[in-house]
C-alpha cells in the first residue's frame, strides 16, 4: 500500500539533446531534476528559462567536465560547484541553487575522499548533495533498455534514477525508461517535493536516499 517514487535526474546538461527531453517531459506531463553544468549554462539562458518555467528542479553540478583539474584538491571540487552556482544564479536571477550533485567522474574509488571533504565545504556555504541509487546510459540504440531496470525499480519504493546527458543520447530509449515507471505506478517527483514534505527535516537527511 505504500506509495513508490521516482526522482528522475538529468546531470551534465546543458547539451544538445537537453531541449528534446525538455519536449519529452512535457509531453508525458511530467517533471525531472537537473544539475546543470555551469559553463553550460552560459548562452543557453532561453533552455534554463524554460526549465525553470515548465517546473523542473534546477540544481547545479561542477562549472566544467574538466576533471583532472577539478580533482586536484577538494577546494576545487567545491570551487567548481559554487562557480556553476553563479551561472545559474546570472541567468534566473534570484534563484539560489540549494542542493548539488558532486561533479564525475563516476565509480573512480580514488576521488572518494576529495568528494567527501568536498560536501562538508558545500554544506558550509548552504549546499547541500544529492545521492542517486541508480543509473541508466541512454546514449545507445537499444531502444528496450527498460527491461534492464526490471530487477530493481520493484526492490525500491524510492528510486533516485542519474540520467547523464550527452550527445548521442537516444530520447526513445528515455521514453521507454519513462514508460517502465509509469506501467510499475511510480509518482514522478522532483526534489521541489522532497523540500516540501520535509519542512520539519533538515534537508541534509532528505537527500540521504541511498
Amino acid at each position: 500500500g505504500k506509495t513508490k517514487d521516482i526522482y528522475l535526474v538529468f546531470a551534465g546538461g546543458i547539451k544538445e539533446k537537453t531541449n528534446e527531453k525538455l519536449e519529452l517531459l512535457k509531453n508525458e506531463n511530467i517533471n525531472a531534476s537537473f544539475f546543470t553544468v555551469g559553463s553550460n549554462v552560459v548562452g543557453n539562458d532561453d533552455i534554463v528559462k524554460k526549465m525553470y518555467q515548465d517546473g523542473h528542479y534546477i540544481g547545479v553540478t561542477g562549472n566544467n567536465e574538466d576533471y583532472l583539474n577539478i580533482y586536484s584538491s577538494a577546494q576545487n571540487v567545491s570551487q567548481s560547484v559554487l562557480n556553476s552556482k553563479n551561472n545559474l544564479k546570472n541567468v534566473l536571477g534570484d534563484y539560489e541553487a540549494k542542493l548539488a550533485l558532486i561533479p564525475g567522474p563516476l565509480l573512480v574509488p580514488r576521488f572518494n575522499p576529495l568528494k567527501e571533504q568536498a560536501k562538508g565545504i558545500l554544506n558550509k556555504n548552504d549546499i547541500n548533495t544529492i545521492k542517486y541509487n541508480q543509473y541508466a546510459s541512454i546514449d545507445e540504440e537499444d531502444t528496450d533498455l527498460k527491461r534492464s531496470l526490471d530487477s530493481k525499480i520493484e526492490l525500491e519504493r524510492t528510486v533516485v534514477l542519474l540520467v547523464y546527458e550527452s550527445a548521442y543520447d537516444n530520447i526513445n530509449v528515455l521514453k521507454n525508461i519513462i514508460q517502465k515507471f509509469k506501467d510499475a505506478k511510480y509518482s514522478f517527483k522532483t526534489f521541489y517535493d522532497l523540500e516540501e514534505e520535509s519542512k520539519t527535516e533538515k534537508i541534509t537527511n532528505i537527500t540521504e536516499l541511498r
